[in-house]
């Protein structure tokens, strides 16, 4: 059996948590001796049994459609969940049912219901997806976002002697405006803490990046490093050196930074969201990302806490890349 792994578009060029989700599996998989690939669309002789699409995108509705109907199935973990307009979008697709508009929110239900198997992140997820677009979703398994055991495993102080910064507020994301950094930025310029931003610019969202970076420069205390590579000890080192997470994000499902720094040993702050309830429970520090009181009493309680070491002993047996793989490879057996 052959399983193709699709990625959102552009994977190159947005790379996150969504493009985290495909190389740890694929990673895991081959190990196992699992024949799957990352799609070429240039070879013309592989021929596919399976094709596993991460995440929920427009711009692959055609060639999902034109595969199912080569009889090639379809595995789709869709990566998606909205905090707002829920009744709004709920009311276009039961119109949409009867009324096809070539929207994009067409495109995403129509993806839906030609997925022979839906593989959400979280319960809430599949809620979500099953009354937003008005689909049974017959065949669904919950896979939930992991984090390597050993990712932390022989990390040390190499961000604090690179940088000389320590025991900071870290927050780690794609600079956009569904991040809050910028909101964020500006509370943290009126506080005597020192904040690190770790993220690349999203391409689409310059004016954004643009605005954040402005805060950043006129300020002493707000530090920003575009990226490092997530498997460099210096990346991995920003967390062990920071003393809690904050992560603002509308749609997080839960937000593959806030889990890390959750295994680190960091109290983190986040957006409050079903999705991320349901993963952390009441071990985070849960906040309104429109209301700025709201979040730095979420910050004061986050640094004025100590660590709950079983959170993250929880997180880290919870939430693992094998737990994750076995699901996958069970679906994959079901459709053989």
């Amino acid at each position: 059996m052959k399983i193709g792994f699709v990625p959102a578009a552009p994977f190159f060029l947005i790379y996150g948590g969504g493009e985290t989700q495909l190389i740890h599996p694929y990673q895991i998989l081959c190990e196992r001796g699992v024949d799957v690939v990352q799609v070429d669309y240039f070879d013309k002789e592989i021929k596919y049994d399976v094709l596993h699409f991460f995440g929920l995108h427009y711009g692959n509705y055609r060639f999902m459609s034109m595969a199912k109907k080569a009889g090639i199935k379809i595995v789709l973990e869709p990566i998606s969940y909205a905090t707002k307009k829920q009744k709004l979008g709920k009311a276009f697709h039961a119109l949409n049912k009867f009324i096809k508009l070539p929207t994009t929110q067409h495109l995403h239900r129509e993806m839906l219901l030609l997925a022979d198997y839906v593989i959400p992140n979280s319960y809430e997820e599949l809620s979500y997806l099953k009354n937003y677009f008005g689909v049974s979703l017959k065949n669904t398994r919950i896979a939930y976002n992991a984090i390597s055991e050993d990712f932390f495993e022989n990390v040390g102080d190499e961000f604090y002697q690179s940088y000389r910064l320590k025991d900071y507020i870290l927050c780690v994301g794609k600079i956009e405006p569904r991040k809050h950094q910028v909101t964020l930025a500006n509370i943290m310029a009126q506080r005597e803490e020192k904040i690190v931003y770790i993220g690349e610019p999203v391409l689409d969202a310059l004016d954004y990046y643009t605005e954040f970076k402005k805060i950043i420069d006129d300020s002493q205390n707000l530090h920003y490093f575009e990226s490092f590579p997530q498997a460099s000890n210096l990346f991995r080192s920003a967390y062990i050196c920071s003393k809690i997470h904050v992560l603002l994000g509308d749609n997080e499902t839960p937000g593959m930074t806030s889990l890390e720094a959750a295994v680190a040993g960091k109290n983190i702050v986040v957006n409050d969201c079903a999705p991320v309830r349901e993963y952390f429970g009441d071990d985070a520090f849960y906040c309104d990302n429109r209301d700025q009181e709201s979040i730095c009493n979420a910050i004061d309680l986050a640094l004025n806490n100590p660590i709950n070491t079983s959170f993250s002993k929880r997180c880290v047996e919870t939430y693992s890349w094998n737990a994750v793989c076995d699901v996958f490879e069970q679906v994959y057996s079901e459709l053989a």
